[in-house]
């Protein structure tokens, strides 16, 4: 290239003789070069940006043009391969972090999926059992209940819902009158009843407000 520029030559006559020679084809990889006319008019109307350019051998250059208040244009090369270098090396282990979150996140997903649909099916198998089914965890919180629960409490369904504790239950058993437990005909108090659920022990029957009684 050296030997066949020459001070006075017009940037186009550079580009035209580069073309005739191959030396575009040289430096240029076939997804990074573009037509001879194109490159004509970005330089004589060059946007002011750096643009970069890959080259078959792997150096990376960037060309900045920039044209003066007294219409002439200034063109500069440079060789930037090695801060490319450093930036792939500087971002290796980020990629690698950051493709082990999405595979993490992907299997998260997953799981949740998979126990939702558990849950699901859990919901349905509880759902078929005749009688009234809770089940409190550790914690003593709601954590399944049937529909059977609710069977001639339907104005107390609303007022329940998974993740309340026992206690709150029973708060809301005695606003709406549905605190009557009884052990051998004795009536248990709210205090009685909540020790009852804490050591559970023996039968209780509960006795509804229209007449019915469940054994629990």
């Amino acid at each position: 290239l050296k030997n066949i520029l020459k001070l006075g030559m017009t940037f186009e006559e550079q580009a035209r003789l580069r073309e005739a020679s191959g030396i575009r084809d040289k430096y240029h990889q076939n997804k990074t070069k573009i037509p001879i006319e194109e490159r004509i008019r970005r330089h004589q109307n060059p946007s002011g940006e750096a643009k970069e350019e890959h080259r078959p051998d792997g150096t990376v250059v960037q060309t900045l043009e920039v044209k003066m208040p007294n219409g002439c244009i200034a063109l500069v090369r440079t060789d930037i391969t090695r801060l490319k270098n450093v930036e792939r090396a500087l971002r290796a282990p980020y990629d690698v972090l950051e493709l082990r979150v999405q595979e993490r996140t992907a299997n998260l997903e997953q799981e949740i999926d998979e126990r939702e649909k558990s849950q699901a099916l859990l919901q349905n198998l509880i759902n078929t059992i005749p009688d009234g089914f809770a089940y409190y965890d550790a914690a003593d919180r709601l954590t399944l209940v049937n529909e059977n629960y609710f069977n001639r409490r339907i104005e107390i369904k609303n007022s329940i819902k998974l993740g309340d504790t026992f206690e709150e239950q029973m708060a809301v058993f005695e606003k709406t009158g549905h605190h009557n437990y009884f052990v051998d005909d004795k009536e248990l108090s709210v205090e009685e009843r909540l020790a009852h659920h804490k050591n559970p022990h023996g039968i209780i029957e509960a006795r509804r407000p229209d007449g019915s009684i469940v054994q629990i």
